[in-house]
């Protein structure tokens, strides 16, 4: 399983974030949760055979000037297993 996650500063609010994952060999993916700065911000099942998923989150989060964040990504497979990526970065 291929995960990433790339951020960028909304010049209106916040973050917009996109996370990605890609299954490999047979495996499928069966679920996805994301949690920013200790909020859920996007969790759920997918369809039975899923092998790419790919969601983009606008204006999540806030910018403040010294501020830490913290995004998890977290990606099920199809035999329960999970892949945990963490990006963290300051304001």
């Amino acid at each position: 399983m291929k995960v990433s996650a790339t951020y960028a500063r909304n010049v209106v609010m916040g973050y917009d974030i996109t996370v990605c994952a890609t299954a490999e060999g047979s495996e499928s993916i069966s679920s996805v949760d994301t949690v920013l700065d200790g909020f859920t911000i996007g969790s759920g099942g997918l369809d039975a055979d899923t092998q790419s998923y790919q969601r983009v989150f606008r204006q999540v989060g806030s910018y403040t000037p010294g501020a830490h964040h913290k995004l998890v990504v977290r990606v099920f497979d199809d035999k329960g297993n999970v892949k945990n990526y963490v990006v963290e970065w300051d304001d």
